[in-house]
């Protein structure tokens, strides 16, 4: 290609001597710069093939693995943040004036165990009257039913005398229930988390002064692309692990059909199981959620890049030659990714230098 560009060159040359004698002063100088800009114009376009040639005739270093197809799991890789699956705010049933905190803040506690009291005196005095009076009305209503028993009473007087004690009994209960209410419980088993409480401090009817988290289930909630979504169900097994290498199994026990507008992402709840790690509200986690098994190959994941069209592909040497394959990421593992396609059963991967290769280049592995 070059010999014609010099030929065409020279036939130029001639034509321009033959008439260039008859030409001006300065149409000879316009002639001669034209000539100089041609030169340099033809001789940028001989170098750059020069080189062109020149790269695709040098050996480029490769560094490559040998990769085979294995049974993989397919799955997904999220982040979340540990959760309690129970958590439930402590809540005054009375009014009141704290006399007394049992249990402090962030201490373990048992369902039924007593966390705090409030002023009792006047609800103790309603109580013992309460069951004074149904005392008082048993007895009468007993006399009422002798007396019926003989003739000596009416079925009005003896309904009246059972009217009584019912309402003495509801009065009771009434008074017991207001009694216990000033005794703060746990509902279950599990963390004091928080508790705004102070001696002396009145509180009112329902407010919020504390909770508990369950020390017994964790779950961890992410979020899940549409992309993914569609192959997470629940009972799914899944592996959470914690920023100091401890593994913990668990399983997907809730799916949203809601996307969410701000993360564009599905919640998936993610819960521990038989945990007996201690773990606390908020703690950083990785989620592996698996969902099929295939025949697939596991690479690093710095190995894989884009061809002319922008799809995701791997390059491998065969027979030395650079073959580029379309693949498909359809798991995580740690820095490799799971990668499916149609692969062969074996092949010799480029692991370092493949964006320096094209089918046309020749390579000098390096293992």
């Amino acid at each position: 290609m070059q010999y014609r560009i010099v030929n065409k060159l020279l036939y130029f040359f001639n034509v321009i001597k033959e008439k260039f004698n008859i030409l001006k002063t300065w149409q000879k100088i316009l002639s001669i710069l034209i000539i100089i800009f041609i030169l340099i114009s033809v001789s940028k376009k001989i170098l750059r093939q020069s080189e062109n040639l020149s790269e695709l005739n040098d050996e480029v270093t490769v560094k490559v693995a040998e990769i085979k197809l294995e049974d993989s799991d397919v799955s997904f890789l999220g982040y979340g943040f540990i959760e309690a699956n129970n958590k439930v705010s402590l809540k005054a049933e009375e009014e009141g004036k704290v006399t007394e905190i049992i249990i402090d803040e962030g201490n373990k506690v048992n369902k039924g165990d007593l966390i705090a009291k409030l002023d009792i005196r006047d609800f103790e005095l309603k109580l013992q009257e309460a069951e004074a009076n149904l005392r008082k009305k048993r007895i009468e209503l007993d006399s009422v039913r002798a007396l019926k028993a003989k003739g000596l009473s009416s079925n009005s007087t003896f309904a009246e005398a059972e009217a009584s004690f019912e309402g003495a009994q509801a009065n009771l209960a009434h008074a017991q229930r207001m009694y216990e209410n000033r005794f703060i419980k746990a509902p279950f088993n599990g963390i004091l988390s928080k508790l705004n409480l102070k001696v002396g401090q009145i509180i009112s009817d329902m407010q919020e002064i504390g909770e508990i988290i369950t020390t017994e289930a964790y779950k961890v909630r992410l979020g899940v692309s549409e992309k993914y979504i569609k192959n997470i169900k629940d009972g799914n097994k899944a592996v959470v692990s914690l920023k100091d290498g401890i593994k913990l199994n668990a399983y997907v026990s809730f799916v949203s059909q809601v996307i969410e507008s701000e993360s564009k992402t599905f919640p998936v709840d993610v819960t521990i199981i038989n945990n007996e790690e201690k773990l606390y509200d908020g703690m950083v986690a990785t989620v592996k959620i698996t969902y099929d098994k295939v025949k697939a190959y596991k690479v690093p994941s710095s190995s894989l890049t884009l061809n002319d069209e922008g799809e995701l592909v791997i390059k491998i040497v065969r027979n030395n030659h650079i073959e580029n394959l379309k693949v498909e990421i359809v798991g995580e593992e740690e820095d490799n990714v799971i990668i499916t396609g149609d692969l062969p059963e074996k092949a010799t991967l480029i692991i370092m230098g493949q964006n320096f290769v094209t089918s046309n280049s020749s390579v000098k592995i390096s293992k």
